[in-house]
């Protein structure tokens, strides 16, 4: 009992931590509306928080706790009724795929090929054909499960305690996240932003020669 207790307090608290990252990288995402040079113009200046070395090893610790404790709740919920088949459960899975993938492509862009890994970074594969197809629904899927995951969590808190009407919660949530993640997505594929060539370059060396 008291492993479990100690696990969700971990799982809730780094993950408090990643959602206040969360608000300002979706707030930063969102002023691509405005356009790029908007856009990056705030992220050079939140990068002198989130990029301060002390801040940067905070997010990445909070990044493994989610994903250690992911693994582990899930293993523990997977007898539970409906076993892993609730909106919550199917979110957290995505969600661990997205922060390993995510963090990997992240860490490798800056250490492996040395780019800079900001929108341009995050952009490319929407530019370059057939890699639009992986990353349309990879970003929409991540913005639509950390909402269920956050309408599930956030449910019992503001007095939906009943499962079904949690689970609608969730749902709900999960829309509005779909929705966000659409916006998001359209602003980062549209032709305003022009990706240089060195992050266009990692895609065209997968594709097979003409």
């Amino acid at each position: 009992m008291q492993t479990t207790a100690t696990l969700y307090k971990l799982h809730r608290y780094s993950g408090i931590v990643l959602g206040l990252f969360l608000v300002l990288h979706l707030a930063n995402q969102l002023l691509l509306l405005q356009g790029p040079a908007v856009h990056l113009q705030v992220m050079d200046s939140l990068r002198l928080v989130y990029r301060w070395p002390p801040v940067e090893a905070l997010l990445l610790a909070c990044v493994l706790v989610q994903i250690v404790t992911g693994v582990m709740r899930l293993k523990r919920t997977r007898g539970a009724p409906n076993g892993l088949a609730t909106p919550a459960r199917i979110a957290g899975m995505y969600l661990l795929y997205f922060l390993v993938a995510h963090t990997a492509a992240t860490l490798g862009g800056r250490g492996l090929y040395h780019l800079d890994t900001n929108l341009y970074f995050a952009a490319a594969g929407l530019h370059v054909w057939p890699f639009t197809l992986y990353f349309v629904p990879h970003y929409v899927l991540a913005l639509t499960a950390i909402f269920v995951h956050l309408g599930s969590a956030l449910a019992p808190r503001m007095g939906v305690r009943k499962l079904p009407a949690r689970k609608i919660a969730a749902v709900v949530a999960g829309a509005a996240g779909a929705l966000l993640g659409a916006v998001i997505v359209a602003a980062m594929a549209a032709d305003n932003v022009q990706i240089p060539a060195q992050y266009l370059a990692v895609f065209y060396a997968l594709l097979p020669a003409p």
